[in-house]
């Protein structure tokens, strides 16, 4: 399952600016779910510990918009939505939505024409 946010844009564009972001969620107490399509299963990739904790996340992301433009936040794992996962779901899609303006000016400070667009 994956959820985005789009950055400093309008939901109806589609024309991001800027890198991908994307955050493999981790499912601390493992995944209730048995869904068949799931690849983080099927690749064996099944972590259910991590030494990061979502502040390193959203440090991450804000280094990252203060050197590139950041055009989407994707947040990606077992599940993004269960009780163990969603702390860090929640802190990653809120930083997004908080520094999706500075994401922006970055593009226009790399791309004089992006302003014109």
């Amino acid at each position: 399952m994956t959820y985005a946010v789009a950055l400093g844009l309008e939901r109806s564009s589609i024309d991001l600016e800027g890198i991908i972001l994307t955050f493999i969620v981790p499912a601390p107490t493992g995944c209730n779910l048995a869904c068949p399509f799931c690849y983080i299963k099927q690749r064996r990739e099944e972590a259910t510990s991590t030494g990061l904790r979502p502040a390193d996340y959203v440090r991450f992301i804000t280094e990252t918009v203060g050197r590139q433009p950041v055009g989407a936040i994707c947040v990606q794992g077992y599940e993004p939505l269960l009780p163990d996962s969603f702390a860090y779901t929640e802190e990653i899609l809120a930083a997004g939505q908080r520094l999706g303006g500075a994401s922006q000016r970055q593009a226009e400070r790399q791309d004089p024409l992006a302003r014109e667009g």
